[in-house]
């Protein structure tokens, strides 16, 4: 039986999100003629990309964060030619776009690491409502050694604190979004009873890192609560998502075998916290470069890749190989230079020995890391060469569908969506339409009931 008869009996289909952080995920994206010159400082590319995606009926929208403009105190780095310098605070720019769609998720990152539970559960919450119900929450714990000086910290606290920190805002973000149930509000004129205060069901919690009273002071959740993302692929990060997480935002490189292993792992570790695996959609970040034919799509790498302007490109292999700024970028990458020993080391390694086998150039290197970061996968063919990787991931398990991040808007994403995702639908993989209302109902989740509690909350008040 071929892959689509499989999936054409099971009757699954795959989750595709739109990452629209960045507005374009190649280097270059900026300097392509039809990026928007105001894009990071309008609203209106952004809801223009949100719309173009809930017309093809994506699951979601999602809004990654950085609290800092990175390396902006890095003297001799130039960020001249980075265009997500400046940008918008996710829940903001999300609740504008609440206001012109209709059924596409709206997922707001927020830092346990920087941002108090009840802020968090507020912003989130007030988004779900605005929106009618279709918000979620990534969960990060932030990495930036630039965002520790917004906050007045001396260093970034060490992983096992972080994620400790995460896991109890978590359970008090989950117990402050249950502070209401369904019938909280009578709201009778008749009688003058607006509140049935015996409803309330406020956190009272004291915990290692926060103390809250509660309630929240935002209604109940449309959807029951909204869903919870997770990123990263770190035993922590894994820990993190098989316990609370309906998407997982999982970085690759493109080794469809490693990405196995991850998906096994995760709904493995999901059912050791008596969860069922098909509650989280665990979903790779795909950056596809598409035309009707490979040599179209390889036409318009090449046209982007030319646009990577050589200070940048240097800048880019920095935090691998450290400064290169004084060598010639058309000879070959050193083969003495020491790939990073930091978070970035295992890219750095990987950069590193695909560049000495294939014997490349400085500029081709810094072009490879301008077309494939650590967080995701490029991917550069006709509309069916991409549907097929697609596929492949899908029928393997080494993915439930894809967080697309265009390598530029709107050309990346309208190739994508009037190319790839008819082919999917032809193979029986995507859906035509939504579900429901809800982001839940969206990506199939059952919306949970007062009596049985928010389903995101930790079976013991604070994980260790």
């Amino acid at each position: 039986m071929t892959v689509q008869g499989i999936h054409a009996l099971a009757g699954k289909t795959m989750s595709l999100g739109l990452s629209v952080y960045k507005l374009g995920y190649h280097r270059a994206a900026w300097r392509m003629p039809d990026f928007p010159r105001d894009a990071m400082t309008s609203i209106r590319p952004f809801v223009d990309a949100a719309k173009t995606a809930e017309a093809a009926a994506f699951d979601f929208v999602f809004f990654a964060d950085v609290l800092a403009v990175e390396n902006v105190q890095a003297a001799e780095r130039d960020i001249a030619f980075e265009h997500y310098v400046v940008k918008f605070d996710p829940v903001v720019a999300l609740s504008a776009i609440a206001m012109t769609t209709k059924r596409i998720g709206l997922i707001a990152t927020m830092s346990t690491t920087h941002a108090h539970p009840y802020n968090i559960a507020r912003a989130v919450g007030s988004l779900d409502l605005v929106s009618g119900g279709r918000a979620g929450w990534n969960i990060v714990t932030s990495y930036s050694s630039d965002e520790i000086r917004n906050f007045g910290m001396a260093s970034l606290p060490e992983p096992a604190s972080r994620y400790a920190r995460a896991h109890e805002a978590v359970a008090v973000v989950a117990a402050l979004w249950d502070s209401w149930s369904q019938t909280s509000f009578p709201q009778d004129k008749a009688s003058g009873v607006f509140l049935d205060r015996a409803t309330i069901k406020a956190p009272g919690h004291r915990g290692r890192y926060f103390s809250v009273d509660g309630p929240l002071d935002v209604g109940r959740s449309p959807q029951g609560v909204p869903v919870l993302v997770a990123a990263g692929d770190s035993p922590a990060a894994q820990d993190l998502a098989a316990r609370y997480a309906n998407i997982q935002y999982a970085p690759t490189i493109g080794d469809i075998a490693a990405a196995k292993t991850h998906y096994r792992a995760v709904k493995e570790r999901m059912v050791h916290y008596g969860r069922a695996p098909q509650e989280l959609k665990i979903m790779p970040g795909l950056m596809p470069i598409v035309g009707e034919t490979d040599l179209e799509a390889r036409r318009k790498l090449e046209a982007i890749r030319a646009l990577i302007h050589p200070q940048v490109g240097l800048d880019l292999l920095r935090p691998l190989f450290g400064d290169l700024s004084d060598c010639d970028p058309d000879a070959p990458l050193p083969r003495s230079v020491e790939p990073a020993e930091t978070v970035m080391g295992g890219y750095a390694k990987h950069v590193f020995e695909r560049a000495i086998a294939d014997g490349l150039s400085l500029r081709q290197t810094y072009e490879l890391v301008g077309d494939q970061e650590r967080w995701f996968m490029t991917r550069v063919g006709s509309y069916k060469q991409v549907a097929d990787v697609m596929e492949e991931w899908f029928a393997e398990e080494a993915a439930d569908g894809f967080n697309l991040l265009p390598y530029y808007v709107p050309g990346g994403l309208s190739d994508f969506v009037g190319l790839v995702v008819p082919e999917l639908r032809r193979r029986g993989l995507f859906r035509s339409s939504y579900r429901g209302s809800t982001l839940r109902d969206t990506i199939g989740l059952a919306a949970p009931g007062r009596d049985q509690g928010a389903d995101c909350r930790p079976k013991v008040s604070v994980a260790p």
